[in-house]
């Protein structure tokens, strides 16, 4: 019996067992961009059923302070699609087709005590993927 419950509390304390995953595609489904948060916050994307970023690691490194990156966990995602044409006021095309989907993730310190975050906005077109940081203001940085 105690070895069960030693077993359980094990498993209950690991992080893999909490950790998150979540997929986004192209729209036309080759593209495939995977987030998770197992130990550390990472992403990887396959084109066509093949590895083109293996497993990368998100986060960020600051000077006069704690990195965003370990210890960080999902802690929201939200999925959102455009296909729209917009028009250049110069150049050589005049309308611009928008098209991606897009996946907003939310990473926050698994410590409660600290109330760090920072989300990762990912869009993926049918021709390239891109993504961008979102830092709020931390109450203990002037700048980020």
């Amino acid at each position: 019996m105690q070895k069960i419950i030693l077993s359980l509390a094990v498993l209950l304390s690991s992080n893999s067992i909490f950790a998150q995953t979540i997929d986004v595609s192209s729209p036309d489904g080759k593209i495939v961009l995977n987030v998770n948060d197992e130990g550390k916050p990472s992403y990887k994307i396959n084109f066509a059923g093949e590895s083109i970023i293996k497993t990368s690691r998100l986060g960020m490194a600051f000077k006069d302070t704690m990195p965003f990156s370990d210890g960080f966990t999902i802690s929201a995602s939200q999925k959102e699609s455009a296909n729209e044409v917009w028009q250049l006021p110069w150049g050589e095309r005049k309308n611009v087709t928008d098209y991606h989907n897009e996946l907003l993730v939310t990473f926050a310190a698994s410590d409660k005590a600290d109330a760090k975050k920072f989300r990762v906005r990912f869009r993926l077109f049918n021709d390239g993927v891109g993504f961008r940081y979102e830092v709020p203001k931390p109450k203990d940085l002037d700048q980020v």
